[in-house]
């Protein structure tokens, strides 16, 4: 397991590369909607301090709209026939975002506090004849409502797009819990801001992860009163 010191914006927080990039996908049924993780290739750094360097836009923001509300993207490859099924091609969500601090932001920005911007995340919501399902990349959680830490670059069409997957943005109002399977293999992670910890458990197991994370969890509001 890789950790990173997320030092320069929030001493002390961890970041972990649980999985990795390789293309794979994984459904994950729920009550309400289907998540569906599509592998892909991308640059993935391991230190804050090379992640900090690459990055042309680090912000402290606040996310204005519930995920569902915002403008969700799906493109489709051309049929050659008009009765086939035509595939994705591309997915993602426009997030509107304040800016609450700019902690680096390229050379000659108008960029600063209380600037709004509209941001990409390699994340999409699809409601058609086949249902609601979420289709998502590397198992990229979307932003919530909340205050963040995000790092931001262009993408090819000059809109700026979150970078290092998960672990390119950090939840600063409450502690942030992701899970993810396959068959044989299973992981639980937690980030609790009090103390800026993310604790990161990997089992080669279908199971055990989360029994190990509540472990660490209730050792660590013993000690730390969270």
């Amino acid at each position: 397991m890789k950790k990173i010191l997320l030092s320069t914006v929030l001493i002390g927080i961890l970041f972990s590369s649980a999985c990795s990039n390789e293309a794979k996908e994984f459904g994950e049924k729920t009550d309400e909607t289907e998540t569906i993780s599509v592998g892909a290739n991308y640059l993935e750094y391991d230190e804050e301090s090379s992640l900090f360097k690459e990055t042309e836009l680090v912000v402290i923001a606040e996310v204005n709209t519930d995920f569902e509300e915002r403008e969700h993207f799906v493109t489709y490859f051309q049929s050659e026939t008009a009765h086939e099924i035509n595939e994705i091609e591309d997915y993602y969500t426009k997030a509107p975002i304040t800016i609450k601090k700019v902690l680096k932001t390229p050379e000659g920005s108008n960029l600063g506090e209380n600037s709004e911007l509209m941001i990409i995340e390699p994340i999409s919501l699809i409601d058609d004849e086949n249902g609601k399902r979420i289709l998502t990349t590397e198992h990229y959680k979307e932003l919530e409502k909340d205050n963040y830490v995000l790092y931001l670059n262009k993408n090819t069409y000059g809109e700026y797009s979150v970078i290092n997957m998960n672990n390119g943005r950090f939840n600063l109002d409450k502690e942030e819990v992701e899970k993810g399977y396959d068959p044989g293999v299973s992981f639980h992670s937690a980030y609790y801001p009090k103390t800026s910890a993310k604790v990161v458990v990997c089992s080669n197991k279908s199971e055990g992860a989360f029994e190990i994370m509540s472990g660490i969890d209730a050792e660590l509001k013993k000690v730390t009163n969270l």
